[in-house]
């Protein structure tokens, strides 16, 4: 239940970025979208990330590229943090990586969570 709620909220909250405000609705992407997924193949998160990039990119009419060889949160989250900032890479990660753990080990954290630094 709790992974159906979660591939819900994200869905709504692509579609109303994407779809909800014609008159403010950006260009549609010029090339896949690449998709982040820091854990093992074949775990929770990546089956629900899964379900989620299948039905965005439904909505959004372009392929979604997934990258789940990036085992562990930090690997993938720092991968994501420093790719290119074009809106083209997303990180589907738990809260617990983005907020516990930089909250209760910060020097453990190799990537800013809240991006207050510039790039």
């Amino acid at each position: 239940m709790k992974r159906f709620i979660s591939i819900l909220g994200f869905l709504l909250f692509v579609h109303a970025v994407f779809v909800g405000q014609p008159a403010f609705r950006p260009a549609l992407p010029a090339h896949p979208i690449q998709l982040v997924i820091p854990g093992a193949p074949g775990d929770a998160v990546d089956i629900a990330a899964r379900s989620a990039a299948e039905e965005l990119a439904k909505i959004l009419k372009i392929p979604i590229v997934l990258s789940t060889n990036r085992a562990g949160l930090h690997p993938g989250t720092e991968f994501a943090v420093k790719s290119k900032k074009d809106g083209y890479t997303l990180l589907y990660a738990l809260s617990s990586g983005l907020i516990y753990n930089p909250a209760m080990n910060p020097d453990s954290v190799p990537y800013d969570p809240f991006m207050t630094s510039s790039p």
